[in-house]
């Protein structure tokens, strides 16, 4: 599966110690007896399978952007019907909720409640918090008997092994997680705006500042646009990347100068940040509702052409931009990269932190079913024919396409693929019989938008395309453009307790500064007071004690970058 599709987990303590962790990760052969009868299966590669079938529960979060075909649900589409037939594993959700806000409610109350399904995705703040209840198995025995060799290469070898390091607590395996990804974020701007008022590309940041003033005074994106804002932010997302261009970084653990870790949010650079900000919501450049928007409300923006500017990822085409094209295909979005005031490119955020997790109940049943549906989703997701198209997208009775790849509640690392060669060999030599059914739907997603220019196409067309994103992302990569996360691994006791709060009460006072309630200087400052006397200074004292004992020496031998 391609990177831009793998479907990590959205549901977004202290480490024990590389040499622990390492001779506690040897082979295990000790498996308790299954539950129901397992079978050898030839269906998929390490095949095996529940006959008959088994019930297993989770709970799910998606996002409002899921779709199913009139009749099916989350419980019930093309991958549900796959686990069922290939390793008799029949998936049964016992709450399901599209707001991540909500997620976090439901499993904590599961844990107090001790009401917790068997299969358990969440995110990195709620693993440690429910691994440290104490409800979940130890997945060593089931991991070394069942996994597939490749995904064990994964967790285990890539970035050195740090998700597999990651996924043990309190002397267990304690999830299955997929590695982090190199990449980071990059500027993308409205070119047939650019081209409008014969501007070139901006050449540092401070002319992209200009530019997008320029924008708003103008209001290219008029009649349907009531107002164009310099580029779009919310409460919890004041910069996306922006602030890379002045050194400064988002919620991450960054070089103190001194050897050790700290807070990136209480680097001076914000004041110079934030300074821009506040002067572009004065002048009425930034949305004056910012604080109440949803990625929603950014969305109908995007539809009425309202920004001409936008910090995000290289999938942004697949997501928030998508939404101008829809409603204009004329429009003409364009990545490059995030220059700082000099014009040299910026070192953008690199997360590190492995995002989702998956867990198991120690009540379950089957914990075997964890790794059938692994090992299944790995070959269905890379499966070669066109066979195996339905399970990336599909177009249903109805005219209507579907994403089906959003329906799995598990994710997975996958080796880099050159997309655009692998799918430009096939075009020119018209050899299509080694393409997975991923590939030859991107094929067809390029033909509907050159040739029929239809939005749905465009989504992976601007990534892939000669010139797209996937371009400047790998331009990020191979010239290491990127400021990598130093705290890699668990959170420590102190944030899992305080850093809910930590983020909460910066959001706070970052808003504040920007709307002009605070002077920059005051309300950076209390910020700062606020971090260190409520749970950060001893946050920043245990990482730094994890990052001496364990974290610099696998940081700077295994990740690749420096």
């Amino acid at each position: 599966m391609m990177k831009i599709k793998r479907l990590f987990l959205l549901v977004l303590a202290f480490v024990l110690g590389l040499t622990f962790i390492l001779t506690s990760c040897g082979p295990d052969s000790t498996v308790p007896p299954p539950k129901a009868t397992i079978v050898a299966t030839t269906q998929y590669e390490k095949g095996y399978k529940f006959d008959p079938p088994v019930t297993v529960t989770l709970i799910r979060y998606y996002g409002p952007q899921v779709k199913f075909v009139n009749g099916e649900n989350i419980d019930n589409n093309v991958w549900t019907r796959a686990y069922e037939s290939y390793c008799g594993v029949k998936l049964k959700s016992l709450f399901t909720v599209t707001d991540s806000s909500k997620y976090d409610l439901k499993v904590t109350t599961s844990i107090a409640t001790d009401s917790l399904p068997d299969i358990i995705p969440v995110y990195t703040t709620l693993f440690f918090r429910v691994a440290d209840s104490g409800r979940l198995m130890d997945l060593k025995p089931y991991y070394d008997k069942y996994l597939d060799p490749s995904l064990k290469d994964s967790m285990e070898k890539v970035n050195g092994g740090i998700s597999y390091k990651t996924c043990f607590r309190n002397n267990i395996l304690a999830a299955l997680a997929a590695p982090s990804e190199k990449g980071g974020n990059m500027q993308w701007i409205r070119q047939d705006w650019l081209d409008k008022y014969n501007l070139k590309w901006p050449a540092n940041i401070n002319e992209s500042l200009s530019i997008m003033k320029l924008f708003c005074q103008k209001n290219p994106g008029a009649p349907t646009s009531p107002q164009t804002f310099a580029f779009p932010i919310t409460a919890k997302t004041v910069g996306n990347g922006f602030e890379n261009a002045f050194g400064a970084y988002m919620k991450i653990w960054m070089d103190d100068g001194n050897g050790g870790l700290v807070r990136s949010d209480l680097n001076e650079k914000w004041k110079t940040v934030l300074n821009i900000l506040s002067g572009l919501y004065a002048d009425n450049y930034i949305d004056p509702n910012f604080t109440l928007a949803s990625a929603a409300d950014i969305d109908s923006q995007m539809t009425s052409q309202q920004f001409g500017f936008m910090f995000g990822a290289k999938t942004s085409p697949d997501g928030t931009l998508y939404n101008t094209i829809s409603y204009n295909p004329k429009a003409v979005w364009k990545s490059g990269l995030i220059t700082d005031e000099n014009g040299a490119p910026a070192k953008v955020s690199q997360g590190t932190r492995i995002g989702g997790f998956t867990s198991v109940n120690k009540k379950a049943l089957y914990p075997e079913a964890l790794f059938f549906i692994a090992n299944v989703f790995d070959d269905l997701m890379n499966g070669i024919g066109i066979e195996f198209r339905k399970y990336h997208d599909f177009k249903g009775a109805d005219g209507i396409n579907y994403d089906s790849f959003f329906y799995p509640f598990i994710g997975w690392y996958y080796p880099p693929i050159d997309f655009p060669k692998v799918i430009g060999t096939a075009l020119k030599t018209k050899d299509f019989s080694k393409l997975t059914g991923e590939q030859l739907g991107i094929i067809d997603k390029f033909d509907l938008w050159l040739k029929k220019k239809d939005a749905y196409g465009w989504r992976l067309w601007a990534i892939l395309a000669p010139g797209g994103s996937a371009a400047t992302a790998q331009q990020i990569i191979d010239n290491n453009y990127l400021y990598p996360d130093r705290g890699w691994g668990p959170e420590t006791q102190a944030w899992i307790d305080k850093g809910p709060d930590l983020y909460n009460i910066q959001d706070q006072m970052f808003v504040k500064i920007i709307r002009g309630d605070m002077t920059v200087d005051d309300g950076f400052n209390q910020w700062v007071t606020y971090f260190n006397n409520n749970g950060g200074a001893k946050a920043t004292e245990e990482i730094n004690a994890w990052w001496i004992s364990t974290g610099k020496a696998v940081f700077d031998s295994y990740y690749s970058f420096k």
